[in-house]
Parts: structure tokens; C-alpha cells; sequence
């Protein structure tokens, strides 16, 4: 029994359902390749400064933000890689909340004024990464994310298998036909953009199941190869002294790596008590990696580390995904090329979902004897 049949179900009923997911995560994809470029477009009056000396002291912004929204805690600072670049301070409102309740703050930083304030919703390109990343969910939206991309992993998978002419009808196999009406016109542009991009679709899937599960898979990772969990460590809040300014914490991480610059600091449970570095690790040939460092906001003690060279080999395979997934692995023309296969994913959702449409409408007419005779070919 041949299993073309089985697998072109297969093909058809799992994109069928994701389809509308699939269409979003292309979109929001191709975006979220350029997000610094897009932000930096999009609000380039607020994120761009005009350098004036030295910053103030960032425990001075910070305190700014604070004072502003007291309802909030600050639960990461991004810092500028230029010296014509603001801050961005990352809120989220004390207790429960929903997503559109999250706030990006810039600050000139050597002025301390505010140029830009507001909420999710009004930082669209923020606002597209939450919708790529967890569909404006939390992590129920993340979870439905990983369905997706496993979805992706067996579209792109089985797909140019459906596709496949042989040796002998391969040049003929990317021809599109649409003299014989739309239906095959568009089925043809289907299979033939699915063949060009599926092993890009295939990459893409395969690191963005690690980027949305990346803990709950590390056992799995550890099976072949050695993995330690990152540092949590915990600061039980105190009366007998206040938290050191934000620059002291920040100075004692850099001691440990020759001043390396500092990519974002972060509060995990936004008190303050707990400080986690993020800064560049120039040892490393990944792009973007970093160096990580928990300190005691207290003491500026350090309470644990995660240094992109000296993890073990499952977590260096691990951290390879999100570059990857975004295609600066490859620089400029990763990124194009990955950005490219974006926008195909979602013509390919688009044309698909068009297609399982069409069909069922061409069985109906048929089933009632107003539809053509000829029977439909079942392909993908």
C-alpha cells in the first residue's frame, strides 16, 4: 500500500488547523528579524539622543522611572550599544495583570528626561515579539507556540516529500500552471515555494521548539550531551541596610570581565534584591552571546555566573538555537534569507488553507451534482 495518501492527510491535517498560527508566526517572524531596526525606525525620536558628556548614574534614571510609575517594578534595563541610543526601562504593573499592561520607558541618558512612555500596545513592534513569542498569552501562549512549531517541523518535513517528481520530471515540477483555473495555479506555487524554503522552515522549526521549551528539554539534551541549569539564586529582603545604586552592582559584574559592556540588567522578581548582568562575551563566535552574573543587590556579592565559553556543551548547543531561529548565524544574508522564508511561511498558510477551502467546496458541489465530474487529484 503506497503511503502518499497517508501523508498527504498527514499534510493536510496538520496545517489545516495551524494555519491561521503559522500565517501569525511568519509575519511577526519576518518582523522580529529587524526588531532593533524597526524600533529604532519606528521611534527614532524617542530611542535616538544627541550625546552630551557622560551618562548620569543609572540608579538616577532608574530612580526616575521608579518615582513615575510606583505601581510598577522595573524588571529589566536595556542598554543603549550606541552612544546616541536611550535607555529602556521594562515594567510590569505589582500583581496580577495581563500583558497589555507591560510598559517600555526611554530616558536620555544624559539629560535623565523621558522621551517616550507607554504601554505594550503603543510599542508596536514589542507588541508583535509578544505575539510571536507567546501570543499575548504568557506562558499557555508559549505552549501553543511549541505546538506550532512541531507542526512546522512535520509540514516542512513531509512536505517535499508530496513534492518530489523523481529525477526525470524534476525540471518539469517547477512549472505553475494556471490555464487549467486558480485552484491549480496556486496549488503549484504551494508545492514549489514549500520545496525552495523547507530546510530554512525545517531550521526554523526546530530551534523555535528549543527557544519555547529550552528547560523542559534539557534533560533530553542531556542524554547526549552534558548540561548545568542556570543560577537562581534567592536574597531574603532586609531592614538593616538599603539596596546599593544600581551603578555599584553593575561595576562589580564588569570587574570580572575586563569592563566588557553591558547588554541589559534584569531584577528577576522585579524587588531589586537580586541583580542579573547580562554583558558581551567577546570570547564567543555566537552572536550575541553574553555573559551572565546574579548579585546580591544588597552587597554586590556575586551569587552565581553562566559565561558563554566556559558552559558545558549542552548548553552551548542549546544557546545556538536563537541565533539560528533569527539567521544571524549567517550575518546579513542570513537574515534576509530568513526573513524571506518568513513572509513564504505565510503565503504558504495563506494558500493552503485557500486550497483545503476550494476543495471542500468543490466536493460539496459535486456531492449535490452541481460540481464538475472530473475527480480532484488528491496532492498537497
Amino acid at each position: 500500500m503506497s503511503t502518499r495518501p497517508v501523508l498527504v492527510l498527514l499534510h493536510r491535517w496538520i496545517g489545516v488547523p495551524f494555519a491561521v498560527l503559522l500565517l501569525l508566526q511568519g509575519l511577526s517572524g519576518a518582523a522580529m528579524i529587524f526588531r532593533d531596526d524597526l524600533n529604532r525606525w519606528l521611534h527614532h525620536d524617542a530611542l535616538v539622543v544627541t550625546p552630551a558628556g557622560s551618562h548620569l548614574p543609572v540608579q538616577k534614571l532608574l530612580e526616575s522611572v521608579r518615582n513615575r510609575h510606583p505601581d510598577s517594578a522595573v524588571t529589566r534595563i536595556i542598554y543603549p550599544g550606541n552612544a546616541d541610543e536611550a535607555f529602556v526601562f521594562w515594567l510590569e504593573p505589582h500583581g496580577p495583570y495581563g500583558p497589555d499592561a507591560s510598559r517600555f520607558v526611554a530616558v536620555d541618558p544624559y539629560r535623565g528626561t523621558i522621551t517616550r512612555d507607554g504601554l505594550l500596545g503603543e510599542w508596536p513592534v514589542e507588541w508583535l515579539f509578544r505575539l510571536h513569542d507567546e501570543l499575548l498569552a504568557g506562558k499557555a501562549g508559549a505552549n501553543i507556540v511549541g505546538a506550532g512549531a512541531v507542526a512546522l517541523l512535520l509540514l516542512a518535513a513531509v512536505g517535499p516529500i508530496l513534492w518530489w517528481p523523481g529525477r526525470h520530471a524534476l525540471r518539469r515540477s517547477f512549472s505553475v500552471t494556471f490555464s487549467k483555473g486558480a485552484y491549480r495555479g496556486l496549488r503549484d506555487v504551494h508545492r514549489i515555494a514549500g520545496a525552495i524554503v523547507a530546510i530554512v522552515l525545517l531550521g526554523s522549526a526546530f530551534t523555535g521548539i528549543f527557544n519555547v521549551w529550552k528547560v523542559p528539554l534539557q534533560p533530553a539534551v542531556r542524554i547526549v550531551l552534558p548540561t548545568i541549569a542556570k543560577p537562581s539564586p534567592a536574597v531574603p529582603a532586609r531592614t538593616d541596610s538599603p539596596l546599593l545604586p544600581i551603578d555599584v552592582v553593575v561595576a562589580a559584574a564588569q570587574a570580572r570581565y575586563l569592563q566588557a559592556q553591558v547588554r541589559n540588567v534584569r531584577f528577576p522578581g522585579g524587588h531589586g534584591r537580586v541583580v542579573t548582568v547580562f554583558m558581551s562575551a567577546a570570547d564567543s563566535t555566537r552572536p550575541r552571546a553574553s555573559n551572565q552574573v546574579w548579585l546580591n543587590g544588597y552587597t554586590a556579592e556575586v551569587l552565581g555566573a553562566y559565561e558563554a565559553q566556559k558552559v558545558p556543551a549542552g548548553n552551548r548547543f542549546i544557546d545556538w538555537m536563537l541565533p539560528i531561529h533569527t539567521g544571524e548565524f549567517l550575518g546579513m544574508p542570513g537574515r534576509i534569507l530568513f526573513l524571506l522564508a518568513g513572509l513564504t511561511l505565510a503565503g504558504l498558510a495563506t494558500t493552503g488553507l485557500w486550497q483545503w477551502w476550494e476543495r471542500r467546496k468543490l466536493l460539496k458541489a459535486r456531492a449535490t451534482g452541481t460540481g464538475p465530474a472530473a475527480p480532484l487529484r488528491s496532492r498537497s
